[in-house]
């Protein structure tokens, strides 16, 4: 997936990072993500959109690997030019080669030693 996103939560913490994987059941997990500040309850606007030396200066959290429970999700947003078409076709793709990898009865064989 790899691609920049902002997740909101229904507590209205919003986090922003790069998303490593998600789940139909809107799971995902988040690589270099930093906890979004808001400037005051009325202001909804992040002061930070992007990782980099503000965002620790500005008392954001930074998180190397973040994981975040579908349950708790209110929106993910994604990046104008996303092609979400593309990247679900892809994460389906790789989903379906896995299943048959590992299909229960199949087994791989065993090479004789030398």
């Amino acid at each position: 997936v790899d691609m920049h996103v902002t997740v909101e939560l229904k507590t209205g913490r919003q986090y922003r990072g790069i998303l490593q994987s998600a789940e139909m059941n809107l799971s995902c997990i988040l690589i270099e993500a930093v906890e979004l500040t808001t400037t005051n309850a009325k202001d909804s606007k992040p002061k930070s959109s992007h990782h980099n030396t503000a965002d620790h200066a500005a008392g954001n959290n930074y998180y190397r690997t973040l994981a975040i429970r579908g349950a708790q999700v209110r929106y993910i947003h994604f990046p104008k030019q996303a092609n979400l078409v593309q990247s679900i076709k892809q994460g389906r793709e790789r989903e379906r080669t896995a299943a048959n990898q590992y299909r229960r009865g199949v087994r791989k064989e065993r090479k004789a030693p030398l």
